[in-house]
């Protein structure tokens, strides 16, 4: 029972971890005010693509499971999964884009840092941090998750 709570909490804790914000230095509230608002319009859109991306995806392999596939129907299902996944990246560069007219020169600086920086890599550092924040606090919890 504990190694099963413990790996809830692991899990709750990394998936936390990935949601985290970059940190920029010097933000005003109306700059955080600002940039929250962007990221809610940005992440809004870009649910409503990836429901539209998973319909497409269903289509797909359902077209591709048929005994004599259409392969004509397959291209344009491809095409438009290509197209969904061009929005996301569209939208998502508008937000940089939107975000760094608003940032200083250092904020910004700070900001494509955390943007140029791999995937995986931004997942570990914000894992990092979240165990830093739990042992800073002491808890019993940081010495359950070590072990």
């Amino acid at each position: 029972m504990k190694k099963i709570l413990l790996l809830t909490a692991a899990i709750a804790l990394s998936l936390s971890a990935f949601a985290q914000k970059p940190d920029i230095p010097g933000l005003s509230d109306e700059q955080k005010a600002s940039i929250k608002q962007l990221r809610t319009a940005m992440n809004k859109e870009i649910k409503k693509v990836n429901n539209l991306l998973r319909e497409k995806n269903a289509h797909l392999i359902t077209l591709q499971d048929e005994d004599k596939p259409d392969q004509k129907a397959i291209h344009k299902t491809i095409d438009e999964i290509a197209g969904l996944k061009g929005q996301i990246m569209k939208a998502r560069a508008d937000f940089r884009i939107k975000v760094n007219a608003q940032l200083s020169d250092e904020q910004r600086a700070a900001f494509q840092r955390h943007h140029h920086r791999p995937r995986h890599d931004r997942r570990e550092m914000h894992a990092q941090k979240m165990i830093k924040s739990k042992k800073v606090m002491g808890g019993a919890e940081t010495k359950k998750l070590r072990d």
